[in-house]
């Protein structure tokens, strides 16, 4: 019995093992931050992290030596990017917020926002396909938000193996599934013309689970590891976009003028602090940004015979 018991784990380890090797080779995507040069703290004063409480542990180990923004709720997953509430400052003042409404309540565009979900949601028992749906529709609803920003999905950290046999694991082996949803996180990333850091490899051992001294619970970060990754996102930058010359009407200078444009110039007239061009704002050309440059660059979206400029 001992015998055929050690036979069937040898087995499953092995099966297990294969999998981890063959997901790894699925990283080979254009999506995957490459290392880069070093960013400064610029590239970060115009960050921001959301996601669960990994990114709250991010957040508590960083926030002091990093000027990045940090809106993190605690077992929030990515469907409930606009319903679940946590404590989050947002102009020095601290609230129950949904991560979407201290987005908007901040007031910044950012360059570029990094989202990290996934852990609850397989916790919980949720399938791949399912955490896909509802990491789609956070990305949308970010983007709704922060139209010029690039988006970066952080991966998923493993876990030790200890933790696989609690909650909607079930008694199987998390990681393996953890890294399938990376790997269908790296083709959301190439569906939605985002970006994906590969976090799971930075803090994996050999079979696959969280390297025994980056944590003391199994899923959370120590704050010495969680440095550890903010160094690894300053050596694996998202590249700058490609600045395009700007035209009236086209704020983000994409070289197209839709809905998008719409919603900067209305986060302008709101007072938030967007970087555009001046004269793609002013869409009348009348040496002012007011609500009738939002009504012509409206119209002109929809088709109406109007002139921008």
């Amino acid at each position: 019995m001992k015998k055929r018991f050690f036979i069937i784990s040898a087995l499953f380890l092995l099966f297990c093992s294969l999998i981890l090797s063959t997901l790894a080779a699925a990283f080979d995507s254009d999506r995957v931050l490459k290392e880069s040069a070093t960013v400064s703290n610029d590239y970060l004063k115009k960050t921001l992290f959301v996601g669960d409480s990994r990114i709250q542990g991010l957040g508590i180990a960083c926030s002091s030596t990093t000027p990045a923004t940090f809106f993190g709720v605690q077992s929030c997953t990515a469907a409930q990017i606009d319903t679940r509430q946590g404590n989050l400052t947002v102009n020095g003042v601290t609230k129950s917020l949904t991560i979407i409404d201290a987005i908007k309540q901040d007031g910044r565009q950012f360059d570029r926002v990094y989202m990290m979900f996934g852990i609850n949601e397989l916790g919980s028992g949720g399938g791949t396909a399912a955490i896909i749906r509802g990491y789609r529709s956070a990305f949308e609803k970010v983007r709704a938000v922060q139209p010029s920003a690039q988006i970066c999905i952080m991966g998923v950290m493993p876990v030790f193996n200890s933790c696989s046999y609690v909650s909607g694991y079930t008694g199987e082996v998390a990681n393996p599934k953890i890294l399938a949803l990376n790997e269908a996180l790296v083709d959301l990333a190439e569906e939605l013309d985002a970006y994906y850091l590969d976090t799971y490899h930075l803090f994996a051992t050999s079979d696959g689970q969280l390297l025994p001294d980056a944590s003391k619970d199994g899923i959370h970060l120590y704050s010495s590891a969680n440095r550890q990754m903010m160094e690894y996102i300053k050596t694996h930058a998202v590249p700058q976009k490609s600045v395009q010359p700007y035209s009236a009407g086209d704020l983000n200078g994409d070289g197209n003028i839709n809905a998008t444009d719409s919603v900067i110039l209305s986060q302008i007239l709101a007072g938030w602090d967007i970087t555009t061009a001046f004269d793609a704002a002013d869409c009348d050309g009348d040496g002012e940004i007011t609500v009738a440059d939002s009504v012509l660059l409206a119209q002109y979206i929809a088709g109406w015979e109007v002139t921008l400029g």
